[in-house]
């Protein structure tokens, strides 16, 4: 169904998003920072999933941030599976999501954050999925 999963630990935000921008040049980053028991985190993969199927002709990857706190591995490959969530997914140890969360100034679950075609992160340019109404908007958001 289209998902990769990896899993992150031992590593800073900033090494981490760097590394994610090499592997994606000229591309748009989206990411969703999730976990498997929260409950507004899995309303969203629905919006991501069908933004997904919508927009793969967009310079545009989705990744999905899973944090291992309150969870397990076998729990986060189960969710995925389970919602047929298409995209990258990392599972990050707690020292990544905290200085994920730090560097993009989450307050809590769900997170979401655009790292634009250059490079550069666009802070306030996405709260939650479901505001993306379609392809178009999606379209509009990552050339901006």
């Amino acid at each position: 169904f289209g998902a990769t999963m990896y899993k992150a630990s031992g590593v800073k935000a900033l090494d981490f998003l760097a590394k994610l921008r090499q592997s994606f040049p000229g591309k748009a980053i989206l990411i969703d920072r999730w976990a498997t028991w929260c409950a507004p985190c899995l309303d969203e993969m629905a919006h991501g999933k069908k933004l997904f199927e919508e927009s793969k002709d967009l310079p545009v990857v989705f990744v999905y941030l899973c944090t291992i706190k309150g969870s397990t591995e076998s729990k986060w490959k189960s969710k995925v599976v389970e919602l047929k969530q298409p995209g990258i997914h990392f599972l990050i140890d707690e020292n990544l999501d905290a200085d994920i969360s730090n560097y993009f100034s989450f307050s809590g679950y769900p997170g979401h954050a655009l790292i634009d075609k250059t490079g550069k992160y666009r802070p306030g340019a996405i709260k939650w999925m479901s505001e993306i109404a379609n392809r178009d908007a999606l379209a509009v958001l990552i050339n901006k």
